[in-house]
């Protein structure tokens, strides 16, 4: 059963990153086969953000490329799976790692919110000058 908090990882191809922290939505639902839960991680000093954010990031998933087994059906076992290493730096450390990380997300969706719609702008101008809709100034 899945507690709101817990880290499920998928098992299958983890190089992918699918891994995430359960919400309140999926409390007390069972979890897939198909996924370990992160159950065995009694780290008091380390904030779940940060682990699932180390855990995608390229140094986590080269870990678990390593462990994998199978080649049409990539997949990596428990036993593996406990043995990446996981980095602990100091919680603020952890904390500021964390806040880095949502603004630059932030950052980007901001900037892929403009690309679209200027994106969107070139578009209608393409369009209205095919059309004649728009002329262009010589």
């Amino acid at each position: 059963m899945l507690k709101e908090g817990d880290i499920i990882l998928a098992t299958t191809r983890p190089y992918l990153g699918a891994f995430t922290v359960v919400s309140e939505k999926y409390a007390n639902c069972v979890c897939s086969s198909g996924f370990a839960l992160a159950d065995k991680i009694k780290i008091p000093d380390i904030k779940k953000d940060f682990l699932l954010f180390y855990l995608k990031s390229p140094a986590g998933l080269r870990q678990m490329e390593r462990r994998m087994t199978g080649g049409l059906y990539p997949a990596i076992v428990q036993e593996e799976l406990e043995k990446i290493l996981i980095p602990l730096p100091p919680l603020n450390v952890q904390q500021i790692i964390i806040q880095q990380v949502d603004e630059g997300r932030v950052k980007i969706a901001h900037e892929g919110e403009y690309s679209d719609r200027k994106s969107r702008e070139i578009e209608a101008e393409m369009e209205a000058l095919i059309l004649g809709t728009k002329t262009i100034n010589t």
